[in-house]
């Protein structure tokens, strides 16, 4: 089987080359792209040399310099030898076409840098249109040159503007040609005698062709490719257990199994000392955990698989699916050529269905390929997926596409291979009751305590049982208000057999539990903040405390304040009431919340609130962003936006005011470290050691329009130098997710002590058996409080300590280390001082995980 995941591999890397071929888009695939990053300091250095000697130089002039002169050189190289590396598969590359190809491409950059330049408004509005709308490139390039010509046209851009040519074409990308061989050398022309010019003397076509070495060297590294991309997918025997960071997971040598640690690290050099560093490292416990994570069988659950794939057959387009075939295309009008208004009407809606079909073609494909997965082991008893971890001790399967940690469809279809019986218990919500539990959360009720959910799922046994019945009948769980659709069918199936069997009933489903905003749990742990550790969950309550929903009623107070005092903004604060029916809801602040503890800023607010906007009120499709109202309309929104972002933002940060505290903290400690350009390591409870190096990149930054689309390229030097500012930035989220990680890791160690067989986890969402259900409960509060019960931040500032002395006694020999310690803590802020929530109220909090 593992023999066959190569082989899958390879195909899809065939199928990839096939297709950029076919395309003319060699340079998306990694050799290929690398190949232009190489060449094209060296091309823009020739362009630059030829224009210089040709300005300063008193012979005749090569027509193609006045275009070249003052355009930016990297650019120009940049779609020369992009257009060539393109092109380098075709059995024929004639010069001509090639030439007259790249000096068109250079006209239509040079023409939108024009418009960019003088007019920048109207220019990032069509382009912020065109990224909303998801457009194509070939779409981009064709709006973007169409409205040029016409702002042209009607003298709205007031640009004086030579239309290049033919002639012009051919010579600039002539040229162009001519400075890629030369500083390359890895190209020729040659005479075609196959194919004639059609001139006097039938003149052989001359094409550029690859030298022999290129060739080879390209085929070999898709070669390469091909023997390190295997398809990933579960194994049928236990995988390997990790031993060290080189030996674990896959079993032959047919796939090449990743090192166990994912290294945040650009530099080969840095990668390889940060693999011999964990080398180095005894993480016994982190060894065991991960081991006994990846041991646990998995089986297709045989009804959903049934269901999705009748589903997908008759292209229902259930539960999240794409449809599976093309939406017919809008028809063109009857007058389409005599009305210009409804021939634009037309080319928007085109353009809309285009945009449509791209993300339809996308999703197909996913669900194909994990369709093609679950079908391949349906008939498999059991299967695993092997595991591997990040630099903060995150635990991650291999596999991609169907895995336990993957969309509601590939949760929806693995249920555990064994079984554990189902008891009642004495008041009815023992093993029975985590089911009921569990499906109330599949489907969104999940606000509500444990017994009103209970008794939710009981009301509804009918639904229920219709569903279970018929489910391509009864279509509720489908239904768009349905939180995840897929685990919802798969936990209707498992009640009613629960209803139809009894006590004892053997049940397979993954039942789970997730962290109330996990990040804040921990931030508000680490600082004893009792404020934000009531918000999520940490103290016992009746039921569930919902923090996004507390800070949604705090910005509508607001709205409804500043609606009553009237003045500029009361407008907006109408519109953000009425839209939501005077209930500012928790989606609107959910993302927002969330992203806090990992280093959200002022922009991700703005980006998840327009998200949330384009939802709740999208803009009409199909727009035509050169009309006056669609401009006013787009600022309007804008404003709208702006009005709300910083409320939002106000609030967030006053409710979590501790948490952002400590995060500013974690940089400051963080800052001192970073004039010696080493690692810094902090020990996680785990036993976990989390290496923090983000590696600095120098680059040139080119920025494009290519087909249309705005590229920035960068052309990367890997130094073995810290990048600073992504060292701070990086700092108090992955100081997060490693408690996080170190949590799960101790959540391992006592599920596989109690005799738990069946674990699953996607970070802060815990899951097992319903029949061992209460002992996870236990166990994953006693992992949370055991975490926190060292003290971390105290650790941590050690840490940076450590890393502050040994770079202080390297610059000053003189120091000892008793004074390099007393220099560093004067350089380090000082621990925060603690709020007074009582860590162990965490044990009795019902809803902490719920």
């Amino acid at each position: 089987m593992e023999r066959g995941m190569l082989r899958d591999g390879a195909d899809r890397v065939r199928d990839r080359v096939i297709t950029a071929t076919e395309r003319k888009q060699m340079t998306r695939l990694a050799p290929i792209r690398g190949l232009m990053q190489d060449w094209l300091p060296e091309v823009a250095m020739h362009l630059r040399d030829w224009c210089k000697s040709y300005a300063k130089s008193r012979a005749p002039k090569p027509i193609a310099l006045e275009k070249l002169l003052h355009a930016d050189e990297y650019v120009m190289s940049l779609i020369a030898i992009r257009t060539i590396l393109d092109s380098i598969t075709t059995e024929r590359t004639y010069i001509t076409g090639l030439a007259v190809e790249i000096g068109r491409c250079c006209e239509h950059e040079q023409k939108i840098r024009a418009w960019e330049a003088k007019d920048p408004d109207l220019f990032y509005k069509v382009q912020a249109h065109l990224d909303r709308t998801d457009a194509t490139s070939n779409h981009r390039k064709l709006v973007n040159i169409n409205r040029f010509n016409h702002l042209m046209q009607t003298g709205e851009l007031d640009i004086e503007w030579a239309k290049w040519g033919p002639d012009m074409q051919l010579r600039v990308g002539l040229q162009l040609i001519n400075i890629v061989i030369q500083a390359t050398r890895w190209f020729e022309i040659v005479g075609d005698p196959n194919h004639v010019t059609g001139l006097r003397n039938n003149r052989p076509a001359f094409r550029l062709v690859v030298k022999e070495g290129l060739a080879e060297w390209i085929g070999k590294k898709l070669d390469d490719l091909e023997l390190n991309s295997p398809a990933y997918k579960p194994t049928v025997i236990p995988p390997k257990p990790w031993v060290d960071t080189r030996t674990g997971g896959y079993w032959t040598p047919y796939v090449r199994t990743p090192r166990l640690i994912r290294f945040k690290a650009n530099q080969e050099e840095q990668k390889d000392r940060a693999a011999d560093d964990y080398e180095a490292l005894d993480m016994p416990l982190v060894y065991e955990a991960i081991n006994y994570l990846q041991d646990v069988p998995w089986r297709i659950n045989a009804r959903v698989h049934s269901v999705v794939s009748e589903a997908w057959r008759r292209d229902l387009g259930l539960g999240g699916m794409p449809l599976s075939n093309e939406k017919e295309r809008p028809g063109a009008p009857a007058d389409i050529e005599t009305n210009e208004e409804a021939k634009g009407k037309w080319k928007r809606s085109i353009g809309e269905h285009v945009r449509q079909e791209i993300e339809r073609v996308a999703q197909a494909r996913t669900v194909t390929r994990t369709l093609g997965v679950a079908f391949e082991y349906s008939q498999e008893e059991e299967f695993y997926f092997p595991h591997m971890l990040d630099f903060r001790g995150r635990m991650y399967p291999i596999p991609v596409g169907l895995q336990p940690q993957g969309d509601d469809l590939s949760r929806g279809l693995l249920e555990f291979a064994d079984g554990k019986p189902v008891r009642v218990g004495e008041d009815g919500n023992g093993a029975a009751g985590w089911l009921a539990v569990h499906l109330s959360a599949c489907w969104g009720y999940d606000k509500a305590s444990y017994e009103d959910r209970i008794q939710w799922v009981r009301d509804r046994e009918p639904l229920w049982r219709r569903i279970a019945a018929d489910p391509l009948g009864n279509l509720e769980w489908a239904a768009s208000e349905v939180d995840k659709p897929w685990c919802s069918l798969a936990a209707i199936f498992e009640w009613v057999d629960f209803l139809e069997t009894g006590e004892g009933f053997i049940s397979h489903l993954p039942v789970s539990v997730d962290g109330t905003c996990n990040g804040i749990q921990h931030l508000s742990a680490m600082t004893r903040d009792e404020v934000a550790g009531e918000y999520v969950n940490l103290v016992p309550g009746p039921k569930p405390r919902d923090i996004y929903k507390f800070v949604a009623d705090r910005v509508q107070e607001k709205c409804e304040r500043i609606e009553a005092d009237g003045g500029l903004n009361a407008e907006h604060a109408t519109y953000w009431l009425d839209l939501c029916n005077r209930n500012l809801p928790r989606s609107l602040t959910k993302r927002q919340v969330m992203v806090v503890p990992y280093g959200g800023s002022k922009d991700s607010f703005f980006n998840y609130t327009r998200i949330w906007l384009d939802e709740a009120d999208p803009m009409p499709r199909g727009l035509d962003w050169s009309l006056e109202s669609t401009k006013e309309m787009s600022a309007l929104r804008n404003k709208r936006l702006s009005f709300m972002v910083p409320l939002m933002w106000d609030e967030v940060r006053a409710v979590v005011s501790g948490g952002i505290e400590v995060m500013e903290w974690l940089q400051k400690c963080a800052k001192a470290t970073t004039s010696g350009n080493q690692p810094l390591f902090w020990t996680t409870p785990s036993g976990f050691v989390v290496r923090h190096f983000y590696g600095l990149q120098t680059s040139k930054k080119i920025e494009t329009m290519l087909d249309g689309q705005r590229v920035q390229l960068r052309v990367l030097e890997q130094t073995p130098d810290l990048d600073k500012a992504s060292q701070l930035r990086g700092v108090s989220p992955n100081f997060v997710h490693s408690l996080d990680a170190s949590a799960l890791a101790l959540s391992l160690k006592a599920a596989k002590e109690r005799g738990i067989v069946g674990f699953t986890s996607v970070h802060d969402a815990y899951g097992t058996h319903a029949a061992d259900m209460w002992p996870l409960y236990h166990i994953l509060r006693e992992a949370f409080v055991l975490v926190h019960s060292e003290n971390m931040l105290a650790a941590y500032r050690a840490s940076c300590e450590n890393v502050v002395v040994a770079q202080m006694m390297a610059e000053r020999p003189e120091l000892d280390v008793e004074k390099a310690i007393e220099l560093a803590n004067d350089v380090l802020p000082a621990l925060p001082s603690l709020g007074r929530l009582n860590l162990g109220d965490v044990l009795s909090s019902d809803y902490f995980f719920a």
